[in-house]
């Protein structure tokens, strides 16, 4: 069960920034008037500007395993905002501050709340955590370069830097080199996710459709679809991958060079083995990211 739960983890990873509804799709924005010429998309941040966002995240899923169902639902949703502190030829230098987080989650019967505002935390370890800044560098065209926290290290690193690399790749997605139009596709690079502990891998590549650009060639709206592919990294432990859908929109602001917001969702079915034990599993996440 263990590493059935740990898949579950790595599955609401994916996603990343989510919401608790599925309208999020429908509300993908229109240009009343649209251009076709060629343009140029890259990020054009600016040193020392604050530049806030809030993203949240719904992750429901369900284990059934012989007579045995899990329910589990998980609501997060952090605010925060990212800061220059330094621009180098075809790089920026970021400081990436995740200022509150409220989370709710769901198991079976159990419901357990939390809010790094409250009292409570104050000063404990997740607190400082959340509070401390993440040094991040990327290139004018989204590829992130590298995430690093100081306080993390050891096995803090391998289980909540992946989180951290994932809070910051919903913020900065890929951008191509090439000028692009309305009609245009390009792929991400492939992601992937390793959990060792339970032999568990995922790989996600995303492909992004230029569904329009305004006509003020002010904001450009993607479309992306993305395949999940989840192995076993040792013979105990099958996995019989079933859906695995993943969808969204973009809107990213070509004059501010920045994502604006975006909305998606991932809905994964599988049946797992090990040893004598099999579990089938349905994930279903939904994601809203916004600027501020």
């Amino acid at each position: 069960m263990k590493a059935i739960t740990c898949l579950l983890l790595i599955a609401v990873l994916v996603t990343g920034c989510s919401d608790n509804r599925d309208s999020g799709l429908d509300n993908q924005p229109e240009f009343t008037n649209t251009s076709q010429d060629a343009i140029k998309a890259e990020y054009r941040l600016k040193k020392g500007k604050p530049y806030p966002f809030q993203s949240s995240i719904d992750a429901r899923a369900v284990i059934d395993a012989g007579t045995r169902r899990l329910a589990m639902e998980n609501r997060l949703i952090s605010q925060g905002y990212y800061q220059v502190s330094a621009i180098q030829p075809n790089r920026y230098e970021l400081l990436y501050h995740i200022k509150r987080v409220r989370q709710t989650i769901r198991f079976n019967d159990r419901t357990i709340k939390l809010d790094t505002n409250k009292h409570v935390y104050r000063n404990t370890e997740f607190h400082r955590l959340v509070q401390s800044p993440i040094r991040v560098i990327i290139t004018p065209h989204g590829r992130i370069i590298s995430v690093q926290h100081k306080l993390l290290g050891g096995i803090y690193q391998q289980s909540m830097g992946p989180v951290l690399r994932e809070l910051v790749r919903n913020t900065f997605i890929p951008l191509p080199h090439q000028p692009i139009r309305t009609g245009d596709s390009y792929v991400g690079e492939k992601i992937t996710y390793k959990d060792p502990a339970p032999g568990l891998k995922m790989s996600v590549k995303t492909r992004y459709h230029v569904a329009a650009i305004s006509a003020d060639k002010k904001k450009m709206l993607l479309v992306i679809n993305g395949d999940a592919q989840i192995q076993s990294m040792r013979d105990s432990l099958k996995i019989d991958p079933g859906t695995r859908k993943y969808k969204g929109w973009i809107l990213f602001d070509l004059d501010k060079g920045i994502l604006e917001k975006s909305a998606m969702r991932i809905h994964l079915t599988m049946e797992v083995k090990r040893r004598n034990r099999t579990a089938n599993m349905r994930v279903t996440n939904y994601g809203e990211y916004h600027a501020r």
